[in-house]
């Protein structure tokens, strides 16, 4: 219970920081999806939006990217290209439904805002996650053996 309240805290975090600047970020994903290359099942390259001749290594399987924010554990641009082109999801990928998503983006941003944004982020679903948060995160046993 604990795990899931404070997952889903950091979700609604990471979220209203991201959509902060989600009107840049939009553009800046469209402009990058175009430049993402697989390099093997869980490492992708990602051209910069500002500088041409530098790449961004991002690692699926563990949900990091070499950029500023990515390091720090944020949900980054070449994440959300990844997530946007290939379909992965990623454990530090906001969970919202559509209606958390424009509530949060009218708190950070007022009332004008693009919904039709948001209504692309949400899983059909026929979709599954590529990525299990339990399969990363190790499990404490309540044992003592």
């Amino acid at each position: 219970m604990k795990r899931v309240f404070l997952s889903t805290a950091y979700e609604n975090m990471i979220f209203v920081d991201t959509t902060s600047s989600c009107d840049q970020t939009s553009s800046a994903i469209t402009r990058n999806i175009k430049n993402i290359s697989k390099v093997n099942n869980n490492e992708y390259s990602v051209e910069s939006e500002t500088n041409s001749n530098t790449f961004y290594t991002v690692r699926a399987d563990l949900a990091v990217c070499d950029c500023d924010a990515g390091k720090c554990g944020r949900f980054c641009k070449q994440l959300c290209s990844i997530k946007q082109k290939f379909g992965v999801i990623f454990p530090n990928s906001p969970r919202l439904s559509i209606h958390d998503r424009i509530s949060l983006a009218r708190i950070a941003m007022g009332d004008e805002i693009n919904e039709n944004f948001y209504m692309n982020m949400e899983l059909r679903l026929d979709q599954t996650p590529n990525n299990d948060l339990d399969s990363i995160v190790p499990q404490c046993s309540s044992s003592n053996t």
